[in-house]
């Protein structure tokens, strides 16, 4: 029988050859060992080269913390744009509950009046955030810059209804026992507001205690007397639940308020380097938005009166500090309400800032819009308050460093009693409320001239 076998000899000196078909098997085998190694290889060097970029981004972001922490312990007042934006893009407002007086939390959630907020899309290098703001838009002068709120009349003294007056008392009582140093004011309130034409609106303006604006729009939640559950949030807006009832439909007094960012420019260079902020974090146990972070803020006066004829009497209050003395401003004889409230708007500024000190020491002239100037930003309607008028401000001042303005912020009593004045106060460890948020946003829109639905930090 004949061997297929060669011997041994015969392959002496030469390669050890295989059959044909042994030969291909082999080098489809080999081909497919040298693939599984490249794509193994491939793999984990993807892997190594994801987790030096991952390492370091992470360290990118924990020095840029490091440096926003550091800057926002340092800075007592003036932030810079890079701080802002970062407050802006972190926003975080889980820490803002509902109150016995007010349901911030369900308001926020768009749980009262669903659809009605405004809604604003941050963008920062290839991020973005929406923010829902509780807040209904009338007017946006950034995109509306000429438009005008003429008043119609005279303003006369308004007062909730005997059976208002009743049934809010025990939210009135709850407020003043939480907040004793709570004094008297008169305080400007809107009645009605009609559209006249494309860029014009007419409104009615009346004065109220402040006391009667606590009992309706600071206390809107609170249980009514002799309820266990209806509040007056409810009955005013029981012939159509879930929505924001008009100001001429509305029992509430509807103060108007006023807020501003204010933004310190330096006239040149890029956006982080050119504009500085004022925020600054409230004190604990305010009334609104107690330790977040905030502006200069607060409520429209109204004007003289021309003679002792025409002023009203103030009815019998529940405070015993009465009604302080009438300011001394020019009245709104020309009929624009936004003229006014840009008034109203710097003696809420200087009251709180010490700004007007300051010009006065260094011999500036506050009438000069290049060392102040005051442009309205957005006519809303505040949801949390049962839609009573809010207008945000953006307040223009030439550069400050803090050390040359902190004297003149602590001789502000209103400043000192507000805000937190302390270093270690780090912002980081308090959020934006909504009110400073939504005044921040329509200040960047104001500042970086972008449409109305992108913003970029």
């Amino acid at each position: 029988m004949r061997s297929d076998l060669v011997p041994c000899t015969e392959t002496a000196g030469r390669p050890l050859s295989f059959p044909a078909e042994n030969r291909i098997f082999a080098e489809k085998e080999g081909f497919a060992m040298n693939w599984t190694e490249i794509v193994v290889g491939a793999i984990v060097s993807g892997l190594i080269a994801t987790g030096i970029t991952f390492a370091v981004s992470r360290i990118a972001k924990k020095r840029h913390a490091l440096r926003i922490r550091y800057e926002t312990m340092m800075r007592r007042f003036f932030h810079s744009e890079k701080t802002v934006s970062e407050l802006i893009f972190s926003f975080d407002d889980t820490k803002i509950r509902n109150d016995e007086f007010i349901r911030y939390r369900d308001v926020i959630d768009g749980n009262l009046y669903p659809g009605t907020d405004i809604r604003m899309t941050v963008h920062r290098n290839k991020e973005q955030r929406t923010f829902t703001l509780p807040y209904e838009e009338v007017v946006d002068f950034t995109l509306r810059p000429h438009t005008g709120i003429r008043t119609d009349g005279d303003i006369p003294v308004r007062y909730p209804d005997d059976g208002i007056t009743e049934c809010t008392r025990p939210g009135l009582d709850a407020y003043l026992k939480r907040n004793p140093a709570t004094y008297n004011d008169r305080i400007l309130c809107m009645r009605y507001l009609e559209r006249t034409e494309e860029d014009g609106y007419r409104c009615g303006l009346t004065q109220s205690d402040f006391l009667d604006v606590v009992r309706t729009n600071l206390t809107l939640d609170y249980p009514l007397k002799g309820s266990f559950r209806e509040t007056l949030r409810q009955t005013d807006s029981a012939q159509r639940p879930g929505t924001l009832p008009s100001l001429a439909a509305s029992r509430m007094m509807n103060f108007i308020g006023v807020s501003a960012v204010w933004c310190m420019d330096c006239g040149s260079g890029s956006f982080e380097t050119r504009y500085r902020y004022y925020l600054k974090c409230r004190q604990t146990g305010m009334s609104v938005y107690s330790d977040m972070l905030g502006t200069t803020s607060g409520y429209a006066n109204p004007p003289k009166f021309a003679s002792a004829e025409t002023a009203p009497t103030c009815k019998e209050t529940d405070s015993s500090a009465g009604i302080p003395n009438a300011d001394t401003r020019q009245g709104l004889a020309s009929g624009d309400l936004l003229a006014y409230l840009c008034e109203e708007m710097k003696r809420e500024f200087f009251e709180e800032t010490g700004y007007d000190r300051y010009a006065a020491h260094k011999g500036l002239s506050l009438s000069n819009e290049r060392i102040l100037k005051v442009i309205p930003l957005a006519f809303t309607r505040e949801l949390a308050r049962g839609g009573t008028p809010q207008f945000f401000f953006l307040i223009l001042t030439p550069y400050i460093t803090d050390k040359e303005f902190v004297k003149y912020f602590r001789q502000s009593v209103d400043g000192r009693n507000e805000f937190r004045d302390n270093t270690l106060s780090n912002l980081r460890n308090h959020p934006l409320s909504p009110e400073t948020l939504a005044n921040l946003l329509y200040a960047y829109k104001y500042i970086r001239k972008m449409p109305s639905d992108r913003i970029l930090l």
